[in-house]
């Protein structure tokens, strides 16, 4: 498990996980504090494609990654831990809310 801190613009720090889910195939990030994500902001930054309400489906460099509004990204398609932590810092950065 990788800990990584991030800035939001309110300059607020949040702490989230990267892990390798067995289940569902795929890197997960999650907040360690359950908060919304802004849904609006993040449809409006990357290309949707699909969408449900409280998730989204986007793609960020070539990669599908399913977004659940309390803060949780599921990677579909990206095997790189790597490139996963950049796109989850890219994500978080535009979707955590202020306080």
């Amino acid at each position: 498990m990788f800990l990584n801190n991030m800035t939001t613009k309110a300059d607020s720090v949040n702490t989230y996980s990267i892990d390798y889910c067995k289940t569902k195939k795929g890197f997960e990030a999650k907040l360690k504090k359950r908060q919304k994500l802004d849904m609006a902001k993040l449809k409006t930054t990357f290309t949707v494609i699909a969408d449900a309400g409280i998730a989204l489906v986007i793609e960020i460099d070539n990669e599908e990654i399913i977004i659940q509004e309390y803060g949780s990204c599921l990677f579909k398609t990206c095997k790189d831990e790597e490139k996963a932590k950049e796109i989850t810092q890219k994500i978080f950065k535009i979707g955590v809310k202020d306080d």
